[in-house]
């Protein structure tokens, strides 16, 4: 992530508490972090591997809402 876009939109608390959530998180259905760390201009988390992509992804590329089913 770059940290001027996270200063810039002001979600660098959102962030944080993302950070410290998964940290504490260890679950099948869930994405996993492994390792965070960072340097002047970025901070970089390492989670599990997602091969078909995130469900962020996913929505955004999507021209219509996802259905329960």
């Amino acid at each position: 992530m770059d940290k001027r876009r996270l200063y810039h939109y002001r979600i660098i608390e959102v962030v944080k508490n993302e950070l410290k959530i998964m940290s504490k998180i260890m679950h099948p259905f869930i994405v996993n972090l492994s390792y965070a760390w960072h340097d002047r201009q970025y901070a970089y988390l390492c989670t599990d591997y997602l091969s078909g992509g995130d469900l962020r992804y996913h929505l955004e590329r999507s021209s219509k809402p996802f259905n329960e089913k």
